[in-house]
Order: C-alpha cells, then structure tokens, then sequence
C-alpha cells in the first residue's frame, strides 16, 4: 500500500466516524421546539432545592472554591472534605454527610497527612484522596470511582490541571469545559467542587465569565488588612456575608472570627469606650476625638447604652446635652483608661 492510499483510507475512516458522530447526535436531538404554557407552568411544583452545605452548597450542584495563591484555599477544600466525612457543622452551617472524592493533583500526601494528623482527623472516615497524575480518560475514571464510592461530595483540586484548556480567557472553551461538570454533579446527585485560582480583581474566577455562568455557587477567599475573609456569591440560598477566618498555625486549620461587619463594629465600640475613657464627655467631643461620621457615633453610642455599657445623661437639646460615661470605671490598667 502506498502512503497515498493509506492517506486516502484514512480520511475515508476519518469522514465515516464523523458523520456517524454527527448522525447520532442528530437523533438525539428533539426535532420540534417543545412549549409549556402559563398555565402549566404555575402547575408545577416548588422546586426542591437540597443542600450539601447549609443553604450555600446544593446537593446535586457545582461550586467553585477560588483565592489567590498561599491564601488557604486547598486548606479550606480539606477542611470541608473532612467535615463533610464526619457530618455535623462546617463553619456553623449543617453538613450532610457522605463519602467524599478529593483528586489532589499538585499536593503531596505526606503534607495533607501531615495536616490532619495536626488537625486530630479521625480514622475511619469515608474520604477518599488521589494524589499525583489523572488517568489518560478522567472521565471515564471519575465514572468508575462514582459508581464505587457513591460520594457526596467531588472535590478537584485544580480545576486548571483538570480542563486543561489552553486560554482560560476563551469563553466558548471554559463553558464546553466545565458544563461536563455541572451536567456530572446533576446525574450523579452529588455536589463537585472544584478548586481555582482568582483573578487580578480580587472578585471573580481568573479567566473568562463563563466560570461563574456555569456553576452554582463561587466560595471566594481572600486577603484582607482584617485577615482572611470567606464569602459566597450563589444561585440558590441566601449568600454569605463577608466573615472573617482565623487561622490556627498549630492545628493547621480555619474557624470563623464573625463578620466583618461585626468584626469593624466591636472594633469601632472599643475605640469609643477608649475615647471615653473614665471621664463625662459630649457627643460632639467624641466625635472630635474619634474624626468618625456623626451617625455612625450616635448608632454606637444607642448600642452601648442599651447594652447598659456606657450610661447617658442629658435630655439632647442645648441648654442639657447629651453626656456619656463608662457604666463601670475601669481598672487602673484597663485599656480604656487614660
């Protein structure tokens, strides 16, 4: 046979698959628009939205778990893997419990080993971690590995290493990429997060929008002055404020610090008590010492003196001002004292 021929027979095989490729998804494919009306439409049912992660991760749903390199993110993907092997709460929030499928391609087993024995993780909880190189066919393996594991929960860590697209600033890419993703969590009933980095904004997934279009919800972990703070941007359920994470460097793990509204308010109450001091002083003194938005001082001020921390006297108008003092002096050493 000439290379000619075997040229020719080849993109003879070749035009023949592709045509039958084509063919079969042509059958697949519904020929007729189909409609429901109004009427129906109001007929249906309350959809039933199950969650994996109190109202932020669903059950049978995708997520993006995304920072910027060394904040925490393969740190907290573990921390909720954990969580979800043992039941219970992650963060305060209800975790359903199940098997959970970690794929660790860039980490090392002895590091993660190393993180949960600092971290007392039990044995004998049903999580699973690959580490190292996938297999030629992912799709093929994470099929196998779901049907003999039943997890709850997928993790993929990294989601780039994953997809392995060439620009992930090219829409019509990311989306043909991570829809399989979506489609895989609806048809196992199983919830894959996958682990990505964040863009140069500090808001959203590095790459193109599609990221965020086609998936349920983004868990967003950044670095802050405040420190590390954790927030959600979802589909279903109501989102996570903006809470900060304290990091325990001996257990190698995260625990919720509050808001950072409430963080920023008892910071602020302090600096009022501080200004106080253990003197009577004005509203308008105050708010010369502190250089602070009037509202924002009044609402602090109310705050404390139903809180029966600061007491107020006065009746507000001109001829008797607003005074304030501490309840209960401080000691000679308190950090309110002047």
């Amino acid at each position: 046979m000439t290379v000619d021929s075997y040229l020719h027979d080849f993109e003879e095989i070749r035009r023949r698959k592709e045509s039958e490729r084509q063919a079969h998804q042509e059958q697949q494919a519904p020929s007729r628009f189909s409609y429901l009306s109004i009427d129906q439409l109001l007929d249906l049912p309350e959809p039933e939205h199950r969650f994996l992660l109190g109202d932020i991760l669903p059950a049978a749903g995708s997520s993006l778990l995304i920072a910027k390199p060394k904040v925490g993110k393969s740190t907290l993907a573990q921390q909720l893997a954990v969580a979800v092997a043992r039941g219970g709460e992650f963060f305060g929030k209800g975790v359903r419990q199940g098997t959970v499928l970690y794929h660790a391609f860039e980490e090392q087993n002895t590091e993660v080993a190393r993180a949960f024995r600092a971290a007392t993780v039990e044995r004998g909880l049903p999580g699973y971690f690959h580490f190292g190189d996938m297999p030629e066919d992912r799709w093929g393996a994470l099929n196998a590995a779901v049907g003999d594991y039943k997890p709850t929960l997928v993790v993929i860590d990294t989601l780039a290493y994953w997809m392995a697209i060439k620009d992930f600033n090219d829409y019509a890419q990311v989306g043909d990429a991570l829809k399989p993703l979506h489609r895989f969590a609806r048809t196992h009933d199983t919830h894959v997060m996958a682990v990505h980095h964040m863009g140069k904004n500090g808001e959203s997934p590095l790459g193109s929008t599609a990221l965020s279009a086609n998936v349920d919800t983004i868990m967003m972990l950044s670095e802050t002055e405040q420190g590390r703070v954790l927030d959600t941007r979802q589909r279903y359920g109501d989102a996570l404020p903006k809470t900060l994470l304290a990091f325990d460097k001996a257990t190698r793990t995260l625990s919720l610090a509050g808001t950072v509204q409430d963080v920023k308010r008892v910071s602020f109450e302090d600096e009022v008590l501080g200004a106080i001091g253990r003197r009577t002083i004005l509203e308008t003194e105050l708010r010369g010492i502190l250089e602070c938005d009037k509202s924002r001082l009044t609402s602090t001020l109310n705050a404390l003196v139903a809180a029966n921390i600061v007491v107020r006297t006065g009746a507000g108008v001109r001829n008797s001002p607003y005074m304030y003092e501490v309840v209960l002096a401080p000691d000679e050493n308190d950090d309110y004292a002047f």
